[in-house]
């Protein structure tokens, strides 16, 4: 996927917000377009060495959710020892992508 813009989270949660609601099913194909399902899973599928996020929508609001993708060193648990997550996943997305995958993030199953 080419870049499409450099994200920050400002940017990105009122994308999100201006955006039309996001397509659930679009979004999980770009779970795993941008390489997300590589290392954490979403009710049972995925990779397992990052977090499971199944739940996570429920445990953390949309603007943290993506500050975690954006800055992924932020607030990273020490649980996951050398396994980082790479900065910019986000950046090959436009505003209606990111919105449906909020979506998918927000409403997995």
């Amino acid at each position: 996927r080419d870049h499409v813009r450099t994200w920050t989270t400002t940017e990105a949660a009122q994308a999100v917000e201006a955006a039309a609601a996001g397509d659930r099913a679009r979004g999980q194909a770009l779970f795993t377009a941008v390489s997300c399902a590589s290392c954490h899973r979403i009710a049972g599928q995925g990779g397992a060495l990052g977090p499971d996020l199944s739940g996570a929508a429920r445990r953390f609001s949309r603007h943290d959710l993506l500050q975690a993708i954006i800055e992924p060193d932020r607030d990273r648990s020490d649980q996951y020892g050398l396994v980082r997550m790479p900065t910019g996943l986000l950046d090959t997305l436009d505003a209606d992508e990111l919105a449906d995958l909020m979506a998918f993030l927000e409403n997995p199953e």
